[in-house]
């Protein structure tokens, strides 16, 4: 649902077509909104929110005479929005339940609130810390994490097992240094390609899945990673076509950094496969 949102976003930004195709983009992302909000994730709802306000007001500054009244008019109707539905509640979340768990600044009660994400989360780096290097193993996480002594987490125990509901701190807490630089990788081109990503509807696309894995890991299903792996090659295409000058290979400085950075970690692969030995979860 958050992609639908950014790609119907992009079109906005990025097309300047008739009023009839606006309406239609629209419409797709009212469905989009719908379809996110009968999720029930609170926090994407959230994020997602955040971002279309920060779009609106970007707008607004771009647009000129009565076309900002848009923008504006937009925002105003979406913290309308957020109002009701945060006053009535929305899957156990109020502005009472909030204020009462800020009031007190009670850990427990804003680890519920916030979906026992923080307890999560830091069972998933409590785990990391016994294997840095290369952390857990590729889908290992879910078997790992429904044991009591390595990741301490009662959600998680009780679950039996469970991802980390973030995919990016998962496939950090699996493959360590290793998954870190493939994803460091990956930025790249688009922190070459700069400004003009927003020209780009693939872009907009691929910011939307990221979104809905901050507090979610759909791209463990095999469907929506499909998905991306469809928008990132519609994203090299359209990067090389409309910002060709932003695309060139490696200097030859920057590939013998990258050289002696992975015999560096292969050589300190020995040394934690050593200590690994006698280690749980091996013994």
């Amino acid at each position: 649902m958050a992609m639908a949102l950014a790609i119907g976003l992009g079109l906005l930004a990025t097309r300047r077509g008739s009023l009839h195709q606006s309406g239609i983009a629209l419409a797709a992302m009212l469905a989009a909104a719908i379809g996110l909000y009968l999720s029930g994730s609170r926090s994407t709802v959230l994020i997602v929110c955040l971002l279309l306000v920060l779009a609106a007001v970007w707008a607004s500054l771009k647009l000129r005479g009565w076309r900002r009244a848009v923008p504006v008019g937009f925002v105003v109707g979406l913290l309308v929005c957020l109002a009701w539905l945060f006053t009535r509640g929305y899957r156990g979340v109020s502005f009472a339940t909030l204020g009462s768990a800020l009031g007190s600044f009670d850990s427990k009660s804003m680890n519920v609130a916030l979906s026992h994400r923080p307890e999560i989360w830091a069972g998933a780096l409590d785990m990391y810390s016994s294997f840095p290097l290369f952390g857990l193993g590729q889908g290992a996480f879910f078997r790992l994490s429904s044991i009591n002594s390595f990741s301490g987490s009662e959600t998680l125990i009780n679950l039996g097992g469970s991802g980390a509901h973030n995919y990016f701190l998962q496939s950090f807490v699996e493959l360590g240094p290793v998954g870190l630089s493939i994803l460091l990788l990956v930025a790249v081109p688009f922190v070459r390609v700069g400004r003009r990503n927003f020209r780009l509807i693939s872009f907009y696309a691929l910011a939307g899945i990221a979104i809905g894995n901050l507090y979610a890991h759909s791209l463990l299903v095999r469907e929506m990673l499909m998905l991306a792996a469809i928008f990132a090659g519609a994203y090299l295409w359209e990067a090389k076509t409309f910002a060709s000058d932003c695309w060139r290979p490696l200097s030859d400085s920057n590939v013998r950094r990258a050289s002696w950075a992975l015999l560096a970690l292969a050589l300190a692969a020995f040394v934690e496969v050593a200590l690994s030995f006698g280690k749980f979860p091996f013994t």
